[in-house]
């Protein structure tokens, strides 16, 4: 399969296409379990593959995807009369910031394949989980498991062949109350990816079991309490929201394609413009923020993006200014033609894609946020 897809690519650049790239997924594997006051709700398995091609010409994309490949040379036809028809009405030629051809690999850090343990030990587990949720005061408990394994090979017509293995392991324990009026409280508990591996050797019992206690304790807590006073007062944030408003006003906002007005989707665009690098005050001088993808454990750590460039630690926000953005080959171009002067060096390495048949595009997935001698990471 392999062979054949390289020699489709270069089919195509022999036809006039300026560059094809294909990342073929020979599985993506997926088990979901969510465990309802003490029921199983739902234990669910998926499998796919499939390859998605993409092809430039004259300055315009085309895209192509199937999960059936008996037919692989009409799919990567696809691709290129889809850019060929797309060239007609271009109106900002697509140019591609330079890389190095790379031929390398990454494998997520795993001691533990998720899905090669029995699905009675992940139900057990739910089920001693909901149990030390079920205590006065908790109306509704809610435990689940998510699991992904998928490998994703790679190639372009600059010389690239990149293949990566990824599995995720997630697990997420939730209460809710109500008060006497009868609003409804809830506190949750995600563990921060921490160590040097992710598989189902990261599912520990002890820590999920303190946690469980912790949530419902501050859920009751929240739900007896006296209404909060209103005046001025001082704001802590705890990490959980930090987060989140990291992603939501700093992530969003700095993902280039968005600042360019591609994207937009329910979130809006962004307020940056590209006047904005290197002078717009974004927090104080205690804030600095970096998209970093090389961590050895993280949601974010994916070894190479999906244009083929290696992953990078790439400064956002420096001591409260505006330095950088969240980038791709295609977006740093296109800036810094519309910006008429040099913004970008080149590609952040964040154009991904969330499998086989969608495009690449720019999205915030993994910050580390640094403010005086405290380090958080999402």
């Amino acid at each position: 399969m392999l062979d054949q897809i390289k020699q489709h690519i270069e089919r195509l650049k022999s036809l006039g296409a300026s560059y094809v790239d294909a990342r073929w997924y020979p599985y993506e594997e997926s088990n979901y379990l969510i465990m309802w006051n003490g029921n199983l709700k739902n234990t669910s398995s998926a499998r796919e593959s499939g390859v998605g091609i993409r092809v430039l010409y004259k300055g315009a994309w085309g895209f192509s995807a199937s999960s059936d490949l008996s037919d692989l040379p009409a799919l990567f036809d696809k691709a290129f009369d889809n850019a060929r028809v797309a060239a007609e009405r271009v109106t900002f030629p697509v140019r591609l910031a330079e890389k190095d051809a790379v031929q390398a690999g990454f494998t997520s850090p795993c001691q533990v394949n998720p899905f090669e343990v029995p699905l009675a030990e992940k139900v057990a587990f739910l089920k001693d989980m909901d149990n030390q949720l079920d205590q006065p005061g908790v109306f509704q408990r809610v435990c689940d498991l998510s699991f992904v394994r998928k490998q994703i090979i790679f190639v372009d017509s600059e010389g690239s062949q990149v293949e990566k293995l990824i599995t995720e392991v997630f697990a997420t324990l939730q209460v809710s109350g109500l008060d006497d009026q009868g609003a409804t409280y809830e506190r949750t508990f995600r563990p921060s990816r921490s160590g040097d591996t992710r598989g189902w050797e990261t599912i520990d019992r002890q820590l999920f079991s303190e946690n469980a206690t912790r949530i419902v304790t501050e859920m009751n807590q929240v739900r007896t309490a006296e209404d909060c006073p209103k005046d001025d007062r001082s704001v802590i944030l705890l990490p959980g929201i930090m987060y989140l408003q990291t992603h939501e006003t700093i992530g969003h906002a700095l993902e280039l394609d968005r600042i360019l007005g591609y994207e937009l989707a329910y979130a809006g665009g962004s307020f940056v413009t590209l006047d904005d690098f290197g002078k717009l005050r974004y927090g104080s001088p205690r804030l600095t923020v970096r998209a970093d993808a090389t961590l050895p454990n993280s949601p974010g750590s994916f070894g190479f993006d999906d244009d083929g460039v290696p992953a990078q630690d790439v400064v956002l926000i420096d001591k409260g200014i505006l330095v950088g953005a969240i980038t791709g080959r295609q977006m740093v171009e296109e800036a810094n033609a519309r910006a008429r002067h040099q913004i970008f060096k080149g590609s952040g390495g964040a154009s991904r894609a969330s499998i086989f048949y969608r495009v690449p595009c720019q999205y915030n997935k993994d910050y580390h946020l640094s403010s005086g001698r405290h380090k958080h990471n999402k």
